[in-house]
């Protein structure tokens, strides 16, 4: 769950830190051990001279406190919890994400998102007015000392409402040693390597398509869910992104890596299916 079958390790795109809320004294969540880590697709598959494909993203803004322009994929490890809960808002996660980003959820306790299935039968929205609540036990019924833990995975909405869920059975959905944009990174300031819309969204400005790639090792099998947006009724009210992902269907694209180790993904309102002509521009 944390490799390819070549033995890279499937890591975020920088290292897990503790919330915040852990040392505010008299909050939900004081002394709770919750953990996140950003993570995104890699700008390009040659790992030397990249940052995000080595995991040493840049996670500052121009101004320093990450005030971004673009958006982070997140793990949230939990553990140590107990009761109450510990529930966190997208103010608590680093490295920030663009004010106003709008996010699905999906956990270690969730069901797994199946082809075919509405996308809200797996992930929960996520976002200022949806929090995500934690509460792990720290010793099981027959007193024996453990620690429970749960994981969470964070996926932004994209223009157009599609949501990169990723490979669901690692325990990093997305990560940049496994996907990578397409198109050139477009960092605001220059100071960090936070995920731009453009470099996977396509179709004008309503993001008709969503466009990616999947890395790996010769002769690997892949699994990548993906949130179809949600099309509007004829003649009603044009929907936001978030409802058209939250009304939206999942897709699992199945892909057998060849010798190029490389397999371009694109995904419009018919599905997701690598090569066949497809094109998302």
């Amino acid at each position: 769950m944390a490799t390819r079958t070549d033995g890279v390790i499937l890591k975020p795109a920088f290292a897990a830190l503790r919330i915040d809320a852990f040392y505010r004294a008299g909050g939900p969540c004081q002394g709770k051990e919750v953990w996140t880590a950003g993570t995104l697709p890699a700008s390009a598959h040659d790992h030397g001279p990249h940052a995000r494909a080595n995991s040493m993203a840049r996670t500052d803004s121009a101004d320093g406190m990450g005030s971004e322009t673009g958006v982070w994929w997140y793990s949230v490890l939990a553990t140590d919890v107990g009761t109450p809960s510990c529930a966190i808002t997208p103010a608590d996660l680093w490295p920030r994400s663009a004010a106003g980003t709008a996010f699905m959820a999906s956990a270690t306790s969730s069901p797994r998102c199946l082809k075919g299935a509405p996308a809200a039968s797996c992930l929960v929205p996520f976002g200022a007015a949806a929090p995500l609540a934690f509460n792990t036990s720290n010793h099981d019924p027959k007193g024996r000392p453990e620690r429970t833990w749960s994981l969470a995975s964070l996926a932004p909405v994209l223009p157009g409402g599609w949501v990169l869920v990723g490979e669901q059975s690692k325990y990093v959905g997305v990560s940049p040693q496994r996907f990578a944009s397409t198109r050139a990174a477009a960092q605001a300031g220059g100071a960090s390597d936070a995920f731009h819309a453009a470099e996977m969204v396509g179709g004008g400005g309503g993001g008709g398509c969503l466009a990616f790639d999947v890395v790996g090792a010769e002769g690997e099998a892949v699994e990548v869910a993906v949130v179809v947006p949600a099309k509007a009724a004829a003649g009603a009210r044009a929907m936001t992104d978030v409802e058209r992902a939250g009304r939206g269907t999942v897709d699992v694209v199945a892909v057998k890596l060849g010798a190029a180790a490389v397999a371009h993904i694109v995904c419009d309102a018919t599905g997701c299916g690598a090569g066949g002509g497809r094109t998302c521009q």
